[in-house]
């Protein structure tokens, strides 16, 4: 019939690269697919991250609006308070005036 064009060493010899290579193409495949199975994990990850700092974001917004009204209010009861201090203090000075006045006029109906 004749010989073949390649003997099985010449064969095995000239084509071993090219199984080497497919191999390492497959493993890199394959590697390639996780990588990119664990990129998107991650991003999904990050994605869930990015929302939760969102959420908490506008939950310090809140909060901060909330202790800002807070604030306002006991620098409103604080003005009211030194208000309501000023009055006391005047009518104690006004009872004060009020009694002397009253012991005067009496020693001077005593005195009479």
């Amino acid at each position: 019939i004749g010989t073949p064009p390649f003997s099985k060493e010449s064969f095995t010899h000239f084509f071993f690269p090219f199984f080497i290579f497919i191999r390492k193409m497959t493993e890199f495949e394959i590697l390639f697919g996780e990588a990119s199975c664990s990129l998107s994990s991650k991003r999904a990850q990050l994605s869930g991250v990015q929302q939760d700092i969102a959420v908490q974001q506008d939950r310090l917004c809140k909060l901060t609006a909330q202790h800002d009204k807070a604030l306002t209010a006991i620098k409103l009861q604080e003005a009211s308070l030194k208000e309501a201090r000023k009055k006391c203090i005047n009518l104690t000075i006004m009872l004060q005036q009020r009694e002397t006045r009253r012991k005067t006029a009496e020693e001077q109906t005593t005195v009479q």
